[in-house]
């Protein structure tokens, strides 16, 4: 599967054909890792969902995730070793280092797919509070025989797969946040701006940890030319996650037409910012680099929709309206240019157009 992932992302016809051809091959082994409960199953199945992940076949790859998932439960529970209680009594499980990069590994992705697809719920996330993180350091792999397994160093891992456990663990708190509290018809002005500035906390002190090798300037508006890297990815997961912290708010607004307080006002302007950054990051992305294609272009569909929907309904305007423009465009042009590789993405991006020329009518 590694190596059929690595043919896939080749820039050729070559890499793609060898991608299928080893992609059936590990296929053929696939009833062993099915019966198996092991560290190695598990990890054959998250490598099977990032491969139809960077396919866009979505349904398949959640098909795999949840298969994953389950599995690292039952690997989880089955060892009495696994767990230990800590001083307040709280259980905590003790994986070793690449069961607990697994774990996390998991929940990235099904925080990913959750937040775009009908998910049955496997009780994953449950567990993510009793478990801990993994290293910032690689434990050293002595391959049999080799002569530099005894004096090579431990290498730093990229900081990206923590700065995304975090953001990951956010996004999920702010979901449970408002799911768990009460209708917005009781309890409407106050609830949804409030709480999302104490999310807001949380997500600037999850920015405040980030190491220096992907740390952004927040404060700064990226070149619409921005390649892509880890920094970018990184950026364009904070801009979202404001976004998604004040969509309850952005509900509100387009529900009744008005900016009723100034805490709704101050949503609006927050909101659109924040799509604009995401949006000049979010667009930059190679796909070829990224596993969750089709959940990054379907949030950016969503995204884009709920902000022309927001400045449809409101009277309040925008104060660059120019580069939220811009940043519209950008958004059409990024989703066009995956329309071959999913039909659901051409229907969405078909939605899209009406819906901006819906609101250029209107304005």
């Amino acid at each position: 599967m590694v190596l059929a992932i690595g043919g896939l992302n080749a820039n050729d016809s070559v890499g793609i054909f060898q991608a299928e051809e080893l992609h059936t091959q590990a296929l053929s082994m696939l009833s062993c890792v099915l019966e198996e409960v092991s560290l190695r199953s598990v990890q054959c199945v998250i490598l099977l969902t990032i491969f139809y992940g960077l396919k866009v076949m979505p349904t398949k790859a959640q098909e795999y995730l949840s298969i994953g998932s389950i599995k690292m439960q039952n690997l989880m529970e089955i060892r009495p070793v696994n767990k230990t209680v800590d001083e307040s009594g709280d259980l905590i499980y003790d994986l070793e280092e690449y069961e607990t990069r697994a774990f996390w590994a998991l929940f990235i992705l099904e925080s990913e797919y959750a937040g775009t697809l009908h998910f049955a719920k496997t009780g994953l996330s449950s567990y993510a509070s009793n478990m801990r993180f993994p290293s910032l350091r690689e434990e050293p792999y002595h391959w049999q025989g080799s002569p530099e397994s005894e004096s090579s160093g431990i290498d730093e891992p990229d900081p990206h797969f923590l700065a995304e456990i975090g953001v990951r663990k956010i996004i999920d708190r702010t979901c449970y946040t408002f799911n768990n509290s009460d209708s917005p018809t009781t309890n409407r002005t106050p609830f949804a701006p409030i709480v999302a500035k104490e999310l807001q906390s949380q997500l600037d002190e999850w920015y405040l940890c980030l190491p220096d090798s992907i740390k952004f300037d927040k404060s700064k508006w990226p070149a619409t030319n921005t390649r892509h890297s880890t920094r970018a990815l990184i950026r364009a997961q904070y801009f979202a996650t404001v976004i998604l912290m004040y969509w309850p708010c952005i509900m509100e607004i387009i529900m009744t037409g008005e900016c009723q307080t100034q805490e709704h006002r101050d949503a609006f302007k927050t909101a659109i910012d924040s799509y604009i950054q995401l949006v000049l990051c979010g667009t930059s992305v190679r796909l070829s680099e990224l596993p969750t294609a089709w959940p990054h272009a379907i949030s950016i569909f969503a995204m884009s929709a709920t902000i022309m929907r927001m400045t449809q309904r409101t009277t309040l305007a925008y104060d660059k309206p120019d580069e939220l423009e811009s940043s519209i465009q950008h958004a059409f042009a990024f989703l066009e240019s995956m329309i071959q590789c999913s039909p659901s993405i051409r229907y969405f991006t078909m939605i899209l157009h009406d819906l901006h020329d819906s609101r250029s009518h209107s304005n």
